[in-house]
């Protein structure tokens, strides 16, 4: 908002300075013509020469200083009559002038500067006059009665009548454009509040209002969402001008589709609303919403894929910020951004919100308190068939006897909300602390395999943490097999190597686990150092009725024999497929056809009990 001046306008100093000038003059001529209070005669003549001067050079002074003089030289006038005559009112009607003036013009400490001069000015007199060094002319009582002195009062009273009706027509004028610009103010502000800039459109608390009156009111309706993808890469590819003008053309197509009962709002980013009252059928709203931006935009020729998303009111929410719940939970259990068309919230839909969330929060209190484990599927020898390792794999402990999560549920939930580097040194440690075990029951050569996360394998200290982890419970890093899988490569290569190298410097074994089921298996093995490749189990599962398979299989483990890398074959479950796999150079076998996971105590008790074959390759 424009910032007020405080000070008054040159035109009305100008025409106080004209007024002062003529009446000083004309009170100066009555006073000679009286003969009566020589001192003011003369000072008011002098006074409406000097305003003369200032109006003769008005355009070169400016109106503070114009105002400087007209209050200083009022002052004097003030007193010099005081003095001559303190029983006549003209004196003090200056006075009452001039502080009028000042309280107009200025503020603060320089406002109460000249009161506060004629107060002291006023007592200095009084005090003058008290002490007879200044006497009252024998005359002056009875001059007061005189026609000149009664001009002169009535004059003054003239000139104080201008000079306050000024300061207060100032006054009213800066009040005036106050409230003008206050009321302008609040008017943007009220847009800003309620409406989209760029596109002109009502914003998401304007929508909020009309959405809850409507309903309020009883009425039915329809809450549309669309949200338009691709957006952000327009915007970085042509910048902000060009998205604002696709923006506002969409605003403009969507508009034009509409009934007049319907409501179109801006939401924040690239997204829109459309509230359509007794709306029954909100796939008809969207494919006429579609077919309008088609016709007008095509915005596949822009990259843009316009998803929507409804939900239906009151049903399924009362109030505005119900139904936009509803609408968020609904786009987040949307497929793609590939996706196109439009989805409709519905109860079963929060059903299976909600299950997420409490799995989410399941798996995280599994995390904080202990709650996973590891579980042990042996590696067989692909020729003696006695066991040559294990691979531990993260369980999930039971609670309120209920059937816990498996690695397929959790999994996923650890990667998507960021968990999986504390999740994998989480079940680190448990493997570390049950070699030990394994060594005295199967010999020093057993190895123990853990699958690692590319988060936790990139970790700038994880080598190191690693052989602090190692040596705490004394464990021999030869006995320690890591795994990582292909995604590890989508990162710098450079440091997916210096990670390998720092941990086979240790003695810790790398394998790459899942070989084959990526597109750049073989540009790994050429580019890194492997102890141990795990073949992926798609090629066991199609041993029996796909040759190529077997083929692909029998080369990918003449490879690893070829590289003096061990391969190892994945998802044995029957004897046919063991059958192809003993006709490869496979090192070694892992399936159900020999063992399933087990925990550490349940191996141990099968060992004592005779069950298990306990030398390794």
């Amino acid at each position: 908002m424009t910032m007020m001046k405080h000070e008054m306008g040159d035109a009305l100093v100008n025409r106080i300075l004209l007024c002062a000038m003529l009446i000083a003059g004309i009170s100066g001529l009555v006073l000679l013509h009286g003969h009566i209070f020589p001192a003011s005669m003369l000072v008011d003549c002098a006074s409406a020469g000097l305003f003369a001067a200032l109006l003769l050079c008005r355009a070169k002074i400016s109106t503070q200083n114009k105002l400087v003089w007209l209050v200083m030289v009022g002052l004097i006038i003030a007193l010099t009559a005081i003095v001559q005559n303190p029983y006549a009112p003209d004196g003090y009607m200056v006075i009452g002038g001039v502080v009028a003036i000042s309280f107009a013009n200025w503020s603060g400490v320089r406002a109460l500067l000249i009161p506060a001069l004629a107060v002291a000015a006023l007592m200095i007199v009084t005090l003058l006059l008290s002490l007879n060094i200044i006497s009252i002319d024998s005359q002056a009582t009875q001059a007061q009665n005189t026609p000149e002195a009664w001009l002169i009062v009535a004059l003054t009273m003239v000139l104080l009548s201008i000079g306050i009706g000024g300061a207060i027509h100032e006054l009213k004028t800066r009040l005036f454009k106050h409230i003008f610009l206050l009321e302008a103010a609040n008017q943007r502000l009220e847009s800003y509040a309620f409406n989209d800039e760029n596109t002109g459109l009502g914003n998401e608390r304007y929508l909020e209002q009309r959405v809850d009156a409507d309903l309020d009111a009883g009425t039915k309706g329809c809450l549309l969402m669309l949200k338009l993808t691709g957006m952000d890469l327009y915007h970085a590819i042509y910048g902000h001008k060009k998205h604002g003008e696709v923006l506002q053309k969409i605003a403009r197509a969507l508009q034009a589709g509409l009934r007049e009962a319907d409501v179109l709002a801006k939401l924040n980013g690239p997204q829109f609303a459309i509230w359509s009252p007794d709306c029954a059928d909100s796939d008809r709203l969207y494919r006429a919403i579609e077919q309008r931006l088609e016709a007008d935009l095509t915005l596949a020729r822009y990259g843009i894929v316009a998803r929507a998303v409804a939900v239906v009111a009151p049903h399924y929410g009362e109030k505005y910020s119900a139904l936009m719940k509803h609408l968020h939970l609904v786009i987040s259990m949307a497929p793609g951004d590939g996706f196109s068309g439009c989805l409709h919230f519905t109860a079963d839909m929060e059903r299976q919100i909600k299950a997420r969330l409490a799995l989410k929060e399941r798996i995280r209190l599994a995390l904080d308190s202990g709650g996973f484990y590891p579980v042990y599927q042996a590696k067989v020898n692909s020729h003696t068939h006695t066991i040559a390792g294990f691979e531990g794999l993260a369980r999930m402990v039971a609670s309120d006897d209920e059937v816990p999560p498996g690695p397929g549920i959790f999994i996923p939930v650890l990667h998507e909300e960021g968990w999986m580097a504390e999740f994998g040194m989480l079940m680190l440690r448990h493997v570390i602390a049950d070699i030990p075990e394994f060594s005295r029951r199967f010999g020093a050569d057993i190895k123990i395999a853990a699958n690692v996360s590319p988060p936790l394998f990139l970790f700038p200290e994880f080598a190191i943490e690693l052989a602090a982890l190692l040596s705490q419970a004394k464990v021999d890093p030869r006995a320690l097999i890591i795994e990582i899988t292909e995604e590890v490569f989508a990162n710098d290569i450079d440091i997916v190597k210096k990670v390998c190298r720092d941990l086979q410097e240790l003695g810790v074994q790398i394998s790459l686990d899942d070989f084959g089921s990526g597109f750049s298996s073989l540009s790994f093995l050429q580019s890194m150092n492997f102890d141990e490749i795990k073949v992926d189990q798609s090629f066991v599962r199609n041993l029996e009725r796909d040759e190529k398979s077997f083929l692909l299989l029998s080369s990918i483990c003449k490879l690893g024999e070829d590289l003096q890398c061990r391969v190892v074959v994945e998802g044995v479950e029957s004897a046919a497929q063991l059958g192809w796999v003993e006709q490869t150079h496979c090192a070694q076998i892992q399936g159900f056809l020999f063992a399933r996971p087990q925990a550490v105590r349940d191996i141990v008790a099968a060992i004592d009990a005779g069950g298990m074959v306990t030398s390794p390759a």
